[in-house]
């Protein structure tokens, strides 16, 4: 069995022995191209299921009742399906979200809170990276994003309103299974 201090030894002498035989240097690149590494951008979203996670609240978005109120869960609770959403791509661009308990989309009324029903035609959302994992949810024929209501409701609200940069306008995706 070879000791490391013979190992040691033979390197060196190799190494010694190498220095003295001039020789030219040799480089080559590889170009990869677009080949590697991933097609589409870092922060995009795709169709799926997920828990869409409030950055202010740290809680995620729950439907209360076909045609109730879509607010946030409370603090500590694990959501069921009220709290699972269904991203499917829409023909003018965004995502119709769809709840999966409910298969209802939220939809929002003359004053922009956001309600999860069939009483209206599902609203189609763009869901636009607003930094490292996390993103703004909002209408695309207008410029309202998803918002928490400070509100002094047990449970905050969701609703439309003019983008301000807030945490509460902030979203974070999580896949979940079907």
């Amino acid at each position: 069995m070879f000791s490391f201090s013979k190992v040691l030894a033979f390197g060196l002498v190799a190494l010694s022995s190498v220095r003295a035989i001039p020789f030219t240097q040799v480089s080559c690149s590889v170009d990869f191209g677009t080949s590697v590494g991933p097609t589409h951008a870092f922060n995009a979203v795709e169709p799926g299921f997920y828990l869409i996670i409030n950055v202010a609240t740290n809680t995620p978005v729950i439907a209360s009742a076909e045609n109730g109120e879509v607010g946030m869960a409370i603090e500590g609770r694990r959501p069921d399906d009220l709290g699972k959403w269904e991203l499917k791509k829409a023909d003018q661009g965004g995502f119709k979200i769809y709840n999966v308990a409910l298969k209802d989309s939220p939809i929002w009324s003359s004053n922009g809170e956001l309600f999860c029903g069939k009483f209206k035609e599902a609203e189609t959302f763009a869901v636009e990276p607003a930094g490292p994992g996390v993103f703004n949810i909002k209408e695309v024929n207008r410029d309202d994003e998803w918002t928490v209501l400070d509100s002094s409701w047990p449970i905050p609200l969701l609703r439309l309103d003019e983008s301000h940069g807030r945490k509460e306008q902030l979203w974070r995706l999580i896949p979940v299974p079907k």
